[in-house]
């Protein structure tokens, strides 16, 4: 498959995901409207270039010069290229890297004299959009993870994070195909890519428990599950680790509540806090309609633990309780 017929699926697929949100309930569709802004010419890219000392990587140079300068993406969609601009930044090198812990994350910014702004940390990136709030997307422009998509955090509260896919046209095929799909993608990126059968194939696959947990999380973008994926759930549910524990809770609570109960009752009346801050964390976010079943439970805790948070939920689960 060359590139120029993933451009041409990608102008096909624009209309179909205008098509399948027709009413704009995807985040940030709105504003954007699933509308390109007109090419930019050939020219003018370069001329960006040049003033900026750089080489786009070549998927989003085309989507500029070939799909539309800007306009329709993730989020409030894809920031339009200023020929004019020219960022001392860009053509520097880039320093941050995939699954950067929080001490690398802090190294970094303490090695930096004025480690508090985007021209110092985020050096060899070019911002292409913004998510909302303090996070932005960008696109690294140069080194090992050229032509990579990062999510950033501006106020450095946490390390980047890298999608999973090599190139902007990838990621961006993938946004279109989640919305045609009728994904729920209020975090698109964050997610992995696959249906129902390759997730759980991933999941089988893998040996490394953080990626088993990738895979669980990926999953919330489903609006409903298979019996077949239900059942495989219920399975890892069962699992005694927590990192697959919970994660599988969390979806049985959103897709299955009346498979979730018996799991959902160990955890509230466990003796460990961390069992009891999840339940209560799960029923206040999926269970709302069922919160007058655990008010003794939860009044228990009250009884018993002071830790802030846990007070914290169960009084918003219990407000609630009283509002409905």
């Amino acid at each position: 498959m060359s590139i120029y017929q993933q451009l041409e699926r990608v102008k096909q697929k624009l209309t179909l995901a205008r098509d399948a949100d027709l009413n704009f309930q995807v985040f940030g569709s709105s504003d954007h409207q699933y509308q390109v802004n007109q090419p930019i010419p050939k020219k003018e890219i370069e001329k960006f270039e040049r003033s900026n000392n750089i080489k786009l990587p070549e998927e989003f140079r085309l989507f500029l010069t070939e799909i539309g300068n800007g306009g329709a993406g993730p989020y409030y969609g894809i920031i339009k290229i200023n020929p004019d601009r020219s960022l001392f930044y860009l053509s520097q090198p880039c320093k941050v890297k995939r699954n950067m812990s929080d001490q690398e994350w802090t190294e970094l910014m303490d090695k930096e004299a004025d480690g508090d702004s985007e021209e110092t940390i985020f050096t060899g990136m070019l911002n292409i959009g913004t998510q909302g709030c303090t996070y932005e997307m960008m696109l690294v422009l140069n080194g090992p993870y050229r032509g990579r998509i990062v999510y950033i955090d501006l106020d450095l509260t946490k390390p980047p994070f890298f999608t999973y896919e090599s190139n902007f046209l990838d990621w961006y095929e993938r946004w279109l195909n989640e919305v045609i799909k009728g994904y729920q993608i209020s975090w698109f990126g964050m997610n992995m890519d696959g249906d129902e059968q390759e997730l759980i194939h991933q999941f089988e696959l893998s040996k490394d428990e953080e990626r088993k947990e990738q895979v669980l999380q990926s999953m919330h973008k489903f609006p409903s599950l298979s019996a077949e994926t239900i059942h495989f759930i219920e399975q890892q549910s069962q699992n005694n680790s927590k990192v697959i524990r919970n994660p599988s809770l969390s979806l049985l609570m959103k897709h299955n509540y009346e498979k979730a109960k018996p799991l959902l009752h160990q955890l509230i009346t466990s003796e460990e806090e961390h069992d009891q801050l999840i339940s209560l964390q799960y029923i206040y976010w999926y269970a709302k309609e069922h919160t007058k079943n655990w008010g003794k439970e939860i009044k228990k805790i009250l009884t018993t633990n002071k830790n802030p948070e846990i007070k914290r939920f169960a009084d918003y689960i219990l407000k609630s309780d009283k509002r409905g």
